[in-house]
């Protein structure tokens, strides 16, 4: 079905993946899936916070959306800054292993997102754990409706779907509302802008998504809110 192909495609839980389903008819599902792994980080924060110092929680927090996600998203950015580029439609690079250049990528995200977290107030800290995964999995799904569909027959339920996809990313993005509408806008309005230009550039590139640039417009949105809370937090207040 589709859901499982979506919950095998973004997740660590390898679902069977149904061939005669295309992962494009599974779209719809990837903002559900997203909110279900904001939920479960939430609750592992949370749950963490009642015996851990809250550094150790804030790492917890950046580290279990990657083990939800079977470190997928790591792994294509890796990749993009070791400039191995797959073709769209196309798996990861076989006997793919790190470099320096990776190594350095991924340490890099993991402070970046681990400092901002810190940084926040208790209580922005808790509504960050929960959106900013939800909002790394909406930019993922944006990443394939800016992108052409390949290899699929274009027919009124993809098209449906594919509306749907928009909508419920679209309502998703809603939760930055949590925060004051002074930061939530200007921050949408960034990871917004900066996910559509790479994707755009990507495409123009590869001509068609590939899994390096889904990943990467992922962290890029997750880490542009973070960072762009971290900063905005102090005059907010």
């Amino acid at each position: 079905m589709s859901l499982g192909n979506a919950i095998g495609y973004l997740t660590a839980v390898r679902v069977p993946a149904r061939r005669q389903v295309p992962l494009a008819y599974s779209l719809h599902y990837f903002p559900w899936v997203g909110a279900a792994v904001g939920s479960l980080s939430i609750l592992a924060f949370l749950v963490a916070n009642r015996f851990l110092p809250n550094a150790l929680c804030c790492l917890i927090a950046v580290l279990f959306p990657q083990f939800l996600a079977g470190w997928d998203p790591w792994r294509g950015v890796a990749e993009r800054i070791q400039g191995h580029r797959n073709f769209p439609g196309h798996g990861f690079r076989a006997g793919f292993r790190l470099d320096a250049r990776g190594f350095t990528a991924l340490g890099a995200l993991l402070a970046v997102k681990w400092v901002a977290l810190m940084t926040l107030p208790l209580d922005w800290q808790t509504r960050a754990v929960f959106i900013y995964p939800i909002l790394g999995y909406c930019a993922r799904t944006a990443a394939f409706l800016l992108s052409p569909v390949k290899g699929v027959a274009k027919t009124p339920l993809l098209a449906r779907r594919r509306v749907r996809a928009g909508f419920l990313s679209g309502f998703l993005v809603f939760l930055v509302f949590q925060f004051p509408a002074r930061v939530a806008l200007p921050m949408t309005l960034l990871a917004a802008g900066a996910v559509w230009g790479m994707v755009r550039r990507q495409n123009r590139l590869m001509r068609g998504l590939t899994l390096q640039t889904a990943s990467s417009a992922s962290e890029l949105a997750e880490v542009i809110v973070l960072a762009f809370l971290a900063f905005a937090a102090p005059f907010a207040a």
